[in-house]
């Protein structure tokens, strides 16, 4: 820690100078944010496996449209968080899709196929 003459203080690792009291400001702000982020975390988080846990139990219940947005929803659910069932929901949504005949639904079966593959880094595979 280095004193200036004017009143400032520089603490290790900090660039420029600041005082005792915005010091502990930053400090004081710095765990609220780093509690409020973690909390957010792990809400939203909570949130999105609910949502999971309850298109899977309608998946059994439906068919034909019904059956393909779950699907698609499903796997737009699982980007990033699981690629391999982002590809498997998104292909059983566009087989749906293709069978139906519903353009609208292939486009975005086929968009979130896609994703899926570019996040595994099958680039080849996305153009499919």
């Amino acid at each position: 820690m280095k004193k200036y003459e004017n009143g400032m203080t520089s603490f290790p690792g900090q660039i420029g100078a600041m005082t005792h009291s915005q010091f502990k400001l930053c400090q004081f702000f710095g765990k609220r944010f780093m509690a409020l982020s973690i909390y957010f975390l792990l809400c939203f988080g909570t949130v999105k496996g609910q949502k999971i846990d309850s298109l899977k139990a309608l998946i059994s219940e439906k068919f034909g449209l019904e059956r393909c947005d779950i699907l698609t929803e499903l796997a737009r659910e699982y980007v990033d968080v699981d690629n391999k069932l982002t590809l498997r929901y998104s292909k059983e949504a566009l087989n749906i899709a293709r069978q139906i005949g519903d353009s609208l639904r292939i486009v975005k079966a086929a968009r979130i196929k896609s994703l899926g593959y570019r996040r595994l880094e099958e680039m080849d595979s996305s153009m499919k």
